[in-house]
């Protein structure tokens, strides 16, 4: 098993973000106009054995002591729980200093704890996506 993170393109990652976050939801509903091509986001691609498996996108929203926000994490469902999501966090994290924080699913809180983050405020719903906490890791 040949585990890979690179930096790409947007594009390289919507399919990877639509089957996995966006369900049931038309195609195009993956793309983030705006972030996607903004010139400060880092887009990562985590590939094993050529083939992309999981995705993070980074972008520069300062939010209290955090840099940068968290947006579109994504593992396919046969390689989660295997710590790949963390890798990518982590990789991030040793390319920029500054803090992350994330609108994290109410369904991925354990996730995101365990890779070090901290929920604030209450819950809340983003629609039509579904429960969602502010987390953040510093």
């Amino acid at each position: 098993m040949s585990l890979k993170i690179i930096q790409a393109e947007a594009a390289a990652l919507y399919e990877i973000r639509h089957r996995n976050l966006r369900v049931g939801q038309p195609v195009g509903t993956e793309r983030m106009p705006g972030i996607d091509e903004h010139p400060d986001t880092i887009h990562l691609l985590l590939m094993q054995n050529g083939e992309g498996i999981g995705c993070a996108t980074f972008m520069p929203e300062p939010s209290q002591d955090s840099k940068w926000r968290l947006r579109g994490m994504a593992i396919d469902e046969a390689h989660r729980r295997q710590g790949h999501g963390e890798r990518l966090i982590d990789y991030f994290l040793n390319m920029e200093s500054g803090g992350v924080w994330c609108n994290a699913r109410t369904s991925a809180l354990k996730f995101y704890q365990h890779c070090g983050f901290v929920a604030e405020g209450e819950e809340f719903d983003i629609y039509p996506i579904g429960p969602h906490f502010i987390m953040r890791r510093k």
